[in-house]
């Protein structure tokens, strides 16, 4: 029998994991705290394994679209279809919400994107690449991808339509 995931809704307890989470994904200087991010059209959600936060997922409803900001999952769980699981998710919540579509966006470094694979898997469309957007957002901050301040990766946005 594998590991099992289940999803759980946020608790302000949870925050500073999910901080955590997030720096060791991408380093201190290109985070923030969690808290700042949740408003009214906010979905956050955790993977819990046992008693351990695996993972974090969150976005926005922005007009007729939900926005995908974050799904991280710690390295010692990837690979067992948690990002699959916060897919999912978001997919339903969407089509509940009855919006039109999902967007998120991949960093692309070295030629690699990050999300390459399960944009793949869900049918999502990349519409646009944004060379050095990292860089812009965060000026002054280290890549842990590219090694490099500001950022030189680029951006890559993703669509799905749902209706």
């Amino acid at each position: 029998m594998g590991i099992k995931a289940i999803l759980i809704d946020y608790e302000e307890k949870y925050a500073d994991i999910i901080n955590e989470i997030e720096e060791q994904q991408w380093g201190r200087w290109c985070t923030g705290d969690i808290r700042d991010e949740i408003t009214k059209h906010t979905c956050i959600k955790l993977a819990k394994i046992n008693k351990d936060i695996a993972g974090v997922g969150y976005g926005k409803i922005v007009g007729d679209a939900f926005y995908i900001q974050v799904i991280v999952i710690k390295p010692e769980y990837q690979h067992i279809h948690i990002g699959s699981m916060f897919m999912d998710y978001f997919i339903d919540y969407s089509k509940s919400h009855e919006l039109s579509n999902i967007v998120c966006e991949g960093v692309l470094v070295n030629n690699k994107m990050n999300i390459e694979n399960i944009m793949k898997k869900y049918n999502f469309k990349e519409v646009i690449r944004i060379k050095e957007y990292w860089g812009y957002r965060f000026p002054n901050d280290w890549c842990k991808e590219c090694g490099c301040k500001p950022c030189k990766c680029t951006n890559v946005i993703f669509v799905k339509n749902i209706k």
